[in-house]
């Protein structure tokens, strides 16, 4: 909020308003008092006077106020309002000044009547400025401006006096001098002076309303008490309001004198009023919590009550600040309400008659406390006891005039776990029918929009609420529309009814309550229901409940990293005719929003992995070695640290830190290390050459590479000698010597700590602080088309996508995780390692992907439940005749990605162990996972499934992801069912590329400002949402002027099955006559070149797309995350053609 221009100068105004109201009210005060003395009666009658002349005009001037404030831009208002005050004051301050203090006493009514002109703008300007989203954190801190303003004039007015009292006791005459005193009017007078000058550069919001014309009292004040939740709102902040004169007054009695805020138990009162306002004010960030109305009037009427009955001073304290805490929550979401009423041409007439109704109620007070005071004599203690009876009568109003709020405030204790966050609330219509639709991913999305939502929202919602007993008189009080899904036409009608009487109506189109977390399509068919309504359709999504106990999510694991969040995110108001599928498109879209301010909320990785290993690990397992040597999470905080404090030493001024280490114990505790000391991660690509791994250290500019002897040894061993790397630029550090380098001791040390210490301590002694956006790794590009590029990865990026990939694999207790996917890799560093380590899943370390029988005794052993790999891993499983059918017995999930699925692997891994191959789309610039295939779900009638798979598809997006298809020239989104470059948007997108800010700019497309990847993968999405991948781009043949995909080649062949259970990949070779010639690269099939090309001119293949050529190699070239290598593969079809 305080980013908004002008909102100090505002408040600074404004505060300088109450001051000179509440400075000036007590000088009057004093006046009277000073022409009164010992006339007790006389000065409480004037005093009664004075406070009907400051209520008099916002009576009578009720429709000019209404008029300016909606006529006038407010800016402006509060500007020559502020000058009339100020003309008014002087001339009081010149009255004062020339001894006719009965003139300045009259004046006082001209000034109250600026302050009733400038009432309707100071309000009404809150929502225009700081929207509504920050509309309920503005009220309260007005309130508490307000309440500092008061006291301060005290202080002045009253404060001041006593001082000058106490010191100048001897001088003759002093009281003549207070109360003739000149000085206090012209001071005042200063204040005003400073608030005016303040007001002229409040910014202009708003507009002019030119149409606007001064209307009859009569006529404002039926158009505003015609809205119920206006009405009932008025009244409730009238009602406050006529308690708290009351209140007041008892103690201007009590004292014998004019009001005095530093005195007696009022000061408690008031402390506990900015106390409540500051929590309604923390409470309201983002949206309006009106679930403290009833729960700040019940605060009230259980302290008010026991205070006649109580002497003991500490006990009086507590009661009266503890009725101004229930105050403050009471009265600051009432203001918020009120004003979230408004339009910026009603804003003057609703104020303007609510200030109206506050000064009747008020008078109404002031009068029958004049009566029981001054005829009937009655004690204080009895108006402090008819004050709890107004306030219960307030109590039972505020339930019964707004049973929203009450739920509200049943539904926060009863889900006090959670912690509430809404975006887009400006974006609910104030009034009028509004069909509300969204995601239905838990059981209580309708409590959450609920309580979301300033308005009162009818919730149609399936039959299975109405099955809890607890439930069924809440929700029938609400009116809620029970749905059966079988036959929804009796509730879609009493929709539609609802929706011609004005009301927000709530609507789950997906029919019950969701078995995967993506957007799935809608079920029902609501067109009928809201047509001619004059509705509009309002989208929203709720982010944070999927993996809850209140959802068909089976993890048992929510909330062990992120908390226990939710953010509800509404979008803009669309037509009511808007197709189904544009809708679910906005809804993906606003869940962009969703998840990346959900994720602004959480930990970096380092301080994400403690509070997981903490909380959740403790001394449970969290990485298997097939080697030995486990590590429980204790012993792995233990490592982390005592190497973390090596590393510090050893890269004490470096922000990049290379690493070549494979998966493994020692790779994840130098990674967790790094992250620990706020350092930027480079893991080498150990498969690629010595050159590439020079160009990414000189890229990155790494200083120092950690790595392993016993590793590298290995890799020389396979021909790839690193130990030379970086031309000797780059130091490198063995693992084993650091290692060796800990005292026993040391590592003793360690272990106490990551025993004992509270991860918050922990964090604070050795966690380097970073940000969100810090960048977490460097990782580069596999280089499967050219020199690697060093993609850029935020700890945004990246516990984005542990979050948004774990909604999807619903970890559990009794998850393990296979770790085999290289730390170079991004699926093996996100998804396989680091995603696990932070959910609290143990993970199985194998440091060799090629040592199959290792990893199949690794997955029987250590009972594996959760394998992400590629293709070319999984089909050595199925191939291999020593792996074992049971060895992936426990395993309950398989996610295939980095390269295409082919079905014959799927059949054979379905034949072979019975299991599900689900195939995965994502890249390193989206950290990486972007969308999955899941299990088909049956749905509750059990008749109907919900389909999580398709074949031949990628899947759906991830929650919080969105897939557009473009054009790749113009960026325009195509039709479903269009193929064309596929977008990629969701917090998971990369920062950039590393040290080429032109490839960056190029990469990246902003639409309705969310950052969108050009992944130049060719595409198309179905009318499901299921995304399927045609080629890249790049891999594109031109064969005599005509562009033929490579990919579109290979799926061909793929669905003839000429090459079943083959390895192969197409590429070309450059000819003169042609331009190119596509060539076949294959290994595993007895049929021979000639036999292949034959097969396939008798097959239905188009001429343009059969090989010219077709080789059987006996080695595909593969990278080392197992996709091909297509540019080995161009260098070996060239070798290949040319020695013919």
């Amino acid at each position: 909020m305080w980013k908004i221009k002008g909102t100090i100068r505002y408040f600074l105004s404004m505060w300088t308003v109450t001051f000179v109201q509440m400075g000036i009210f007590i000088y009057i005060q004093q006046m009277i008092a000073g022409s009164n003395r010992g006339e007790v009666q006389d000065f409480r009658w004037e005093s009664l006077l004075l406070q009907l002349f400051v209520l008099l005009p916002y009576v009578v001037f009720a429709a000019p106020a209404s008029f300016l404030s909606n006529r006038f831009p407010k800016h402006k208002v509060l500007a020559w309002t502020s000058v009339l005050m100020t003309a008014f004051l002087i001339a009081m301050a010149v009255c004062a000044t020339v001894g006719v203090s009965g003139v300045a006493y009259w004046l006082f009514l001209g000034l109250a009547t600026g302050f009733a002109l400038h009432s309707p703008a100071k309000y009404g300007i809150l929502k225009e400025m700081c929207s509504t989203r920050y509309l309920g954190y503005a009220n309260a801190f007005l309130q508490i401006v307000s309440l500092i303003s008061l006291v301060a004039a005290s202080a002045l007015c009253l404060g001041g006096v006593e001082f000058v009292r106490s010191n100048f006791e001897n001088v003759p005459n002093v009281n003549d001098f207070l109360s003739s005193s000149i000085a206090l009017p012209w001071i005042l007078t200063g204040f005003s002076v400073l608030g005016t000058v303040l007001s002229f550069f409040i910014p202009k919001v708003g507009t002019e309303s030119t149409t606007t014309k001064i209307r009859s009292v009569k006529r404002e004040f039926r158009s505003t008490l015609s809205n119920p939740l206006v009405r009932a709102t008025i009244l409730g902040i009238s009602m406050f309001w006529g308690m708290a004169q009351v209140f007041v007054l008892i103690f201007q009695d009590a004292n014998g004198q004019g009001i005095n805020f530093l005195k007696n138990s009022i000061l408690f009162a008031f402390l506990g009023l900015a106390i409540g306002s500051i929590w309604a004010a923390r409470s309201s960030r983002n949206f309006i919590e009106t679930g403290h109305i009833p729960l700040g009037m019940l605060l009230v009427v259980v302290s008010m009550v026991p205070i006649p009955f109580v002497s003991n001073p500490t006990v009086l304290a507590i009661l009266f600040t503890l009725a101004g805490l229930g105050g403050g929550l009471f009265l600051v979401p009432l203001n918020s309400l009120l004003q979230y009423n408004t339009k910026p041409h009603t804003a003057g007439r609703i104020l303007s008659i609510s200030n109206l109704v506050q000064a009747l109620i008020l008078a109404g007070f002031l009068a029958i406390y004049s009566v029981l005071q001054y005829y009937f004599k009655l004690e204080p203690q009895y108006f402090l006891l008819g004050l709890g009876f107004v306030a219960t009568i307030c109590f039972s109003w505020s339930i019964f005039n707004m049973p929203q709020s009450l739920l509200r405030s049943l539904l926060k204790v009863v889900f006090s776990r959670y912690q509430l966050r809404v975006l887009g609330v400006q974006n609910i219509p104030d009034n009028g029918p509004v069909l509300m639709v969204g995601s239905h991913h838990s059981f209580i999305d309708w409590a959450v929009l609920q309580m979301a939502s300033p308005r009162p929202l009818c919730i149609a919602s399936n039959k299975d609420h109405f099955d809890r007993w607890y439930l069924r008189a809440i929700l029938k009080r609400l009116g809620m529309i029970r749905i059966d899904r079988r036959d929804p036409s009796a509730a879609l009608k009493k929709v539609r009814e609802a929706l011609l009487a004005g009301k927000a109506v709530v609507l789950f189109p997906t029919g019950e309550v969701s078995k995967a977390p993506h957007i799935v399509p809608f079920m029902m068919d609501y067109s009928e229901a809201v047509k001619d309504t004059g509705a509009s359709v309002l989208p929203f999504y709720i982010q944070g409940l999927w993996g809850s106990r209140y959802s068909y999510s089976n993890s048992d694991m929510y909330g062990a990293s992120a908390g226990r969040t939710v953010t509800v995110i509404f979008g803009q108001t669309v037509p009511s005719d808007t197709p189904e599928s544009e809708i679910r498109t906005i809804i993906r879209h606003i869940s962009i929003d969703a998840w990346n301010y959900t994720v602004s909320k959480r930990n970096p990785l380092a301080i994400s992995w403690l509070r997981t290993c903490k909380n959740v690990v403790r001394s449970g397992p969290a990485v298997y070695n097939p080697d030995g040597g486990h590590f429980s999470g204790y012993k792995l905080l233990c490592a982390v640290l005592a190497f973390g404090g090596k590393l510090k030493k050893a890269t004490a001024s470096e922000s990049r830190v290379g690493v070549m280490l494979p998966p493994s114990p020692a790779g994840i505790i130098v990674n967790l290390g790094l992250w620990m000391l706020g350092k930027t991660t480079v893991n080498m690509n150990y498969t690629s050459s010595s050159a590439n791994v020079s160009f990414c250290i000189e890229q990155a500019e790494v200083k120092t590479l950690i790595t392993s002897r016993m590793f590298l040894e290995k890799l020389k061993l396979r021909g790839n000698d690193y130990s030379k790397v970086g031309d000797g630029k780059c130091k490198i550090l063995l693992a084993e010597d650091i290692m060796k380098s800990i005292p026993k001791v040391k590592m003793l040390f360690c272990l106490l700590q990551a025993f004992l210490l509270p991860a918050r301590l922990l964090q604070f002694l050795y966690f380097k602080r970073v940000k969100l956006s810090d960048t977490a790794t460097i990782l580069f590009s596999s280089g499967s088309e050219g020199r690697p590029k060093g993609v850029v990865l935020s700890h945004r990026n990246m516990i984005g996508n542990i979050q948004q990939l774990a909604c999807i694999l619903n970890v559990c207790t009794d998850d393990v995780m296979l770790c085999e996917l290289p730390l170079f890799h991004s699926f093996g560093l996100t998804v396989t390692t680091v995603l696990p380590l932070i959910e609290g899943c143990p993970v199985v370390t194998i440091a060799d992907p090629t040592d199959i029988k290792t990893m199949a005794r690794a997955c029987a052993e250590f009972k594996v439940t959760l394998f992400v790999g590629t293709p070319t891993f999984l089909r050595a499983f199925a191939v291999n005749r020593w792996v074992h059918p049971m060895v992936f017995k426990y395993l309950r999930l398989i996610i295939a990605g980095a390269e295409r699925l082919r079905p014959e692997l799927q059949q054979a891994f379905r034949m072979k162990f019975g299991k599900e191959i689900y195939e995965g789309y994502g890249c390193t610039e989206t950290a990486p996972v972007a969308s999955v295939n899941t299990e088909n779900m049956l749905l509750s009638d059990f008749l109907t499934m919900q389909v999580n798979t398709k074949n031949g598809t990628v899947g759906m997006a991830l929650p919080g992801t969105q897939f557009l298809i473009v054009d790749p020239e113009t960026n325009e989104e195509l039709p479903v069912g269009e193929a064309g470059m596929i977008l990629i948007g969701g917090c998971q997108v990369m920062e950039g590329y590393l040290n080429d800010p032109e490839r960056t700019k190029n990469a990246f497309v902003m639409i309705d400002g969310n950052k969108f990847y050009r992944t130049g993968d060719k595409g198309y999405i179905d009318s499901d949402g299921f995304l399927t991948i045609v080629d890249r781009y790049s891999r594109f043949a031109k064969l005599g002027g005509e562009m033929v995909s490579l990919g579109a080649v290979e799926k061909f062949i793929q669905d003839l099955e000429i090459l079943e259970g083959s390895d192969y990949a197409i590429t070309t070779v450059s000819d003169e006559v042609k331009g190119e010639r596509i060539v076949l690269l294959y290994q595993g099939s007895e049929k021979t070149p000639p036999q292949i090309l034959s097969e396939f001119r008798a097959s239905s293949m188009p001429p343009l797309m059969i090989p010219s050529f077709a080789f059987q190699v006996e080695n595909m070239p593969k990278l080392g995350t197992g996709k091909t290598d297509f540019m080995a593969a161009k260098k070996m079809a060239s070798e290949l053609v040319s020695s013919r």
